[in-house]
């Protein structure tokens, strides 16, 4: 028996246009609701990490405009992979559990 995809002329497989759009709409979903789950952990994140912070810091950065716009772009994607690990940690944490 033959459980190979179909080959068009060039040797490259066939692949059916309402299955494509099938796929990418569920990877895109997939990674939406991987957005919906993280959110909540970072948002915890950045809040714990927001009382750590001295104002002094936090002022001298907002002064200097390059640097300003770098640092907030770091903070917010270090909270979100903080958050993704924190998220992390807890779903292997229920998993063992289980």
């Amino acid at each position: 028996m033959n459980f190979t995809m179909p080959k068009n002329q060039n040797g490259q497989a066939k692949t059916v246009l309402p299955l494509r759009l099938l796929y990418w709409g569920l990877v895109v979903a997939g990674i939406w609701f991987a957005y919906l789950n993280i959110q909540p952990y970072e948002r915890a994140v950045s809040f714990l990490g927001a009382k750590a912070t001295s104002s002094a810091f936090t002022s001298l950065v907002a002064a200097i405009l390059i640097i300003n716009g770098i640092a907030a772009i770091f903070s917010k994607s270090l909270s979100w992979i903080l958050g993704a690990i924190l998220w992390s940690v807890i779903q292997i944490i229920g998993a063992i559990r289980c």
